[in-house]
């Protein structure tokens, strides 16, 4: 019953993603990671219903988990993540609280800054800067993530990295 599952959303999705991490702890072969991968495609499509149906999700529970979401190290578990469970999550949630997080977990060792965090916060660079895009549609989102030095701090170590890959995302 579509009333039932909408009631009980902020429990399901909190499910769904712990069923996620709990997989990736030990990811042992690419069925692991299919299977991850549609944990969170129903996750991406629960909270998109309950968007496009009206009801209001706030998602509570999730901001602890969320965090440990951004980190995974499977690359097509992490993808899916960023291109589509985080723009989802930001698009029907209508909330920067995701974009916080992700922004805390990243510069909580500023000093010992990775590739890994230059690379999520150039994924999410279009929802880090408040502006909406005319071409996708994208909320727009007020994020003044941009003016704290650390952003331009992890900008600056991206621009400094040898890869010319990710000098080119930053």
């Amino acid at each position: 019953n579509k009333k039932q599952i909408l009631k009980h959303v902020d429990h399901i999705t909190q499910q769904l993603i712990s069923e996620v991490l709990s997989i990736c702890q030990n990811i042992s072969n690419d069925e692991d990671v299919s299977k991850a991968i549609v944990y969170l495609t129903i996750f991406d499509s629960l909270i998109i219903t309950c968007s496009q149906n009206g009801f209001n999700i706030n998602l509570r529970f999730l901001k602890l988990e969320f965090e440990n979401l951004i980190y995974i190290q499977d690359k097509r578990i992490s993808s899916h993540v960023f291109n589509k469970t985080v723009p989802n999550v930001i698009k029907c949630c209508k909330d920067v609280t995701f974009l916080n997080i992700i922004w805390k977990k990243v510069v909580k060792n500023i000093d010992q800054l990775c590739v890994d965090d230059v690379s999520i916060v150039c994924v999410l660079s279009n929802y880090y800067f408040p502006f909406q895009s005319s071409v996708d549609n994208m909320y727009n989102v007020k994020s003044f993530i941009i003016k704290n030095i650390d952003f331009w701090k992890l900008i600056h170590f991206g621009i400094a990295d040898s890869d010319p890959l990710l000098r080119k995302y930053c």
